[in-house]
């Protein structure tokens, strides 16, 4: 490590911040548990969020989807990244979704917020909710959205979920989770 001095004359050092990242790297890198997996092991299994999908049995079950930095969000982000991979699903997705695919072209998640035991998220544009449901598929549909959002905001199962679309009007009124539409 060389000391020179800028243009201005003020001293600058070389190479100093670069060891010093070097070497929390490596020791980072070798800190780990018993299986050696270290940091990197841990950051990956917590990098996940859960959207709910539908099974084979029409319940909704839990599937963990990567989304990088997820275990350094507060539950609000982890929410809006669900929420934001559960509009974007496909029709050939599996297991299934009710969200996504053509009805869902170009739309975008503009926000989430709880304010005491509601929870709104607000979308811009389709988002699966335009297409023709009802029944048995509509139900379905409502439940994945309150599902993912209240696991992932770390809420009440009891905690009412709002939709809100274009022009911020209200689209589904208060969607509690509902268990009886797990898979056991």
């Amino acid at each position: 490590m060389g000391d020179r001095r800028t243009a201005d004359g003020r001293r600058h050092r070389r190479g100093g911040a670069a060891l010093i990242l070097a070497t929390l790297l490596a020791v980072t890198a070798s800190c780990g548990d018993d299986e050696g997996g270290g940091a990197a092991a841990e950051e990956s299994s917590g990098s996940t969020v859960k959207v709910y999908m539908v099974d084979g049995d029409g319940k909704l079950i839990a599937v963990e989807k990567k989304v990088d930095g997820a275990d350094q969000m507060r539950p609000q982000g982890k929410a809006l990244a669900a929420v934001k991979l559960l509009v974007s699903t496909t029709a050939t997705d599996d297991p299934m979704s009710h969200w996504g695919g053509r009805c869902a072209a170009g739309a975008k998640v503009e926000s989430l917020e709880q304010e005491g035991n509601v929870i709104s998220v607000r979308v811009n544009g389709p988002a699966g909710v335009m297409c023709p449901r009802s029944g048995t598929a509509l139900t379905q549909q409502r439940q994945q959205l309150a599902w993912t959002v209240v696991e992932n905001m770390q809420a009440s199962p009891g905690t009412a979920v709002r939709l809100y679309g274009p022009n911020r009007g209200l689209m589904w009124q208060d969607v509690v989770a509902n268990e009886d539409v797990l898979a056991k």
